[in-house]
C-alpha cells in the first residue's frame, strides 16, 4: 500500500498532537534480592518522549467496543508503528503527567495494538 505522506507530517506537527513520555527500566538485584522470589528492583530510565494524536475514550465505549469494564478512563494513541514494540516494553507511559499502562485486561494477556494503513498503529492505553 502506498504511505500517504501528508498523515506523516500530522502526526509531527504541534498542532495536533501531543507529547507521549515513553520510559523504560533496568532491572537490578538489590540488597533485600532473594533469588527464590526474583524481587528485582526496577529502576525508570530517561524517559524518551515522541509526538502522537491521543483521544479519549468514555467508558461506555470501552464497553461497546468490548476491551472490558474500565471505570477509570482511557485513551487511544495513534502514532508511527515504528514505536509499536517500545510500547510494549515500557514501564512507564506518560501523557499531560498522568500514568497509563497498555490495556491488557480481557484480552487474554496481549496488548490492544492495532495496525493501520500508512505505518500506522492505535494503542489503547488505561489510566494506573
Amino acid at each position: 500500500m502506498k504511505n500517504i505522506p501528508s498523515l506523516h507530517e500530522l502526526i509531527k506537527d504541534k498542532e495536533y498532537t501531543t507529547n507521549v513520555q515513553l520510559s523504560f527500566a533496568t532491572q537490578t538485584a538489590g540488597p533485600d534480592f532473594d533469588p527464590e522470589t526474583n524481587n528485582y528492583t526496577l529502576t525508570n530510565l530517561n524517559p524518551i518522549t515522541i509526538r502522537a494524536i491521543i483521544r479519549q475514550i468514555s467508558p461506555s465505549s470501552l464497553v461497546w467496543k468490548q476491551y472490558g469494564l474500565n471505570q477509570i478512563g482511557a485513551v487511544e494513541i495513534i502514532t508511527d508503528s515504528k514505536y509499536k514494540d517500545w510500547f510494549e516494553k515500557a514501564n512507564r507511559i506518560a501523557i499531560h503527567n498522568q500514568d497509563y499502562t497498555l490495556f491488557r485486561e480481557a484480552t487474554g494477556g496481549r496488548a490492544v495494538i492495532l495496525d493501520l494503513a500508512n505505518n500506522l498503529i492505535k494503542v489503547t492505553l488505561n489510566k494506573r
